[in-house]
């Protein structure tokens, strides 16, 4: 009786095992394709929100997200062909790229947004080897969007729903949001795109004046020496609050609205400014700089 109490015991705890793995299966060498609206348009909102899940993909002990970060040139061809929403449209040389990189999960997301504002993301993890597609939709009504701490909630429980329906995984892990860190001694955050990296180095908020200090790098072992320029207007800043803030000077060097040579090795210091409504912003849900390509930054604390 007691031997076949302990075969009944290790049965259970295998099929509990197998149920858990199959659900981490959803969320194993995962990769965030960038999502895009129905018409196959990327804007501010749906860079947000691809950042917002690869986030919180992120914070699961048990998944293993595939920073798009990491894989810039990858990104590079995502953002040079059509916007794709499901693997049938992607091209042969980058599902050879996302095997090569041991990929086995590409999650897309197609993002609608109605004329009051208010937003629908709906996700589909499609499995690279196999035809099997997992997918359902979130809503974002007003302040379930616009608000920072509602809409990550919002998003923490439709993902929940996604990777771990009956509770057996660990809970997300409790860590610094996005790509922002505390330390004043560090970087706060840095993008890297085709060898480019754009860092905030520093925020400074000075009465109703925001600005966001900046190094540039250039990366590349090839093309040592590249020229860029940067403009005073077009970044766009995303408060706590979903105010949008564009900005009103720029620059990269010494002066504004010029052109710089990025040698390799050597980092260039800039910044962008914004003047804002209040003094009070605790945290950029979204800073976007438009240098040679949009370097996009989130949840960032201040």
């Amino acid at each position: 009786m007691f031997r076949m109490k302990t075969i009944l015991f290790a049965l259970l705890q295998t099929l509990v095992g197998i149920k858990v793995n199959a659900q981490a299966d959803l969320c194993d060498n995962c990769y965030i394709w960038e999502f895009a609206s129905e018409n196959g348009e990327r804007d501010q909102t749906t860079r947000l929100l691809s950042n917002d899940v690869e986030d919180i993909l992120s914070l699961y002990s048990e998944c293993k997200v595939l920073q798009r970060s990491r894989f810039a040139r990858l990104q590079e061809q995502i953002n040079n062909e059509k916007a794709i929403q499901s693997l049938t449209g992607v091209s042969p040389q980058i599902k050879t790229e996302l095997k090569t990189m041991q990929a086995k999960r590409v999650i897309f997301g197609t993002v609608n947004r109605d004329f009051q504002g208010n937003v629908s993301l709906r996700l589909s993890f499609e499995n690279l080897q196999t035809s099997q597609v997992k997918s359902n939709t979130v809503f974002l009504i007003n302040d379930d969007y616009y608000n920072f701490d509602k809409r990550k909630e919002k998003l923490k429980a439709f993902i929940d729903s996604f990777v771990n329906p009956d509770g057996k995984m660990p809970t997300p892990i409790q860590s610094t949001e996005g790509n922002s860190t505390t330390s004043e001694n560090r970087i706060i955050a840095s993008e890297n795109m085709s060898e480019v990296e754009v860092s905030i180095a520093k925020i400074e908020q000075k009465g109703t004046k925001m600005i966001f200090h900046l190094n540039f790098e250039n990366k590349s072992l090839s093309e040592k020496v590249r020229q860029f320029w940067i403009g005073s207007t077009g970044h766009i800043l995303l408060d706590q609050d979903g105010v949008q803030y564009e900005s009103s000077y720029a620059k990269i060097g010494s002066i504004s609205d010029q052109y710089v040579n990025l040698v390799y090795g050597n980092v260039v210091k800039g910044q962008v400014e914004f003047t804002v409504s209040s003094n009070k912003i605790t945290k950029v849900q979204m800073l976007t700089i438009v240098f040679w390509n949009n370097f996009v930054f989130t949840n960032i604390k201040v």
